[in-house]
């Protein structure tokens, strides 16, 4: 991490060349200007500033060093996507994870079962109920003699 490369040291020169230039041009507009008083002195500070800055920005924005940094960094950025793209793929592939589509088929089929089950359960409700009525449509006796074993006998 703390090598610096020519290309890296070239694009920090740029970009500090650009600094003292532009406090450069700064100093020199104001030197130029005079010293006016009060207001007009700031108006012309901020003026000079101002103008020295942006066309210094535009010089270094533009300037080929700045341009290639840019591209490299962008390079990097994609190669290092990809290369995460291709772990995360290679690490899924190897793990017992379902993917997004088989978990939605698992999910469907789970609601399939899940209705079935609510009508199974809805249909012997309605049986238990059916029986019920008839049982207490019956004497108390009977009705506990069907409730023993499997032939009804208690």
């Amino acid at each position: 991490m703390g090598v610096v490369t020519n290309q890296q040291s070239s694009t920090s020169d740029a970009f500090t060349q650009m600094w003292l230039d532009m406090m450069s041009q700064f100093g020199t507009g104001l030197a130029g200007a005079g010293a006016p008083a009060g207001e007009a002195f700031g108006r012309q500070l901020r003026k000079s500033f101002f103008d020295a800055w942006a066309r210094y920005w535009e010089e270094f924005l533009g300037s080929e060093a700045f341009l290639e940094s840019m591209k490299k960094g962008m390079e990097s950025s994609l190669a290092m996507k990809e290369q995460m793209d291709r772990v995360v793929r290679q690490a899924m592939e190897g793990s017992p994870l379902a993917s997004a589509s088989e978990s939605e088929a698992m999910i469907q089929a789970l609601r399939r079962i899940e209705e079935s089950l609510h009508g199974q359960l809805r249909s012997l409700t309605d049986r238990v109920a059916a029986l019920e009525e008839q049982v207490a449509g019956k004497s108390p006796s009977r009705a506990v003699r069907g409730r023993g074993t499997k032939g009804g006998s208690a």
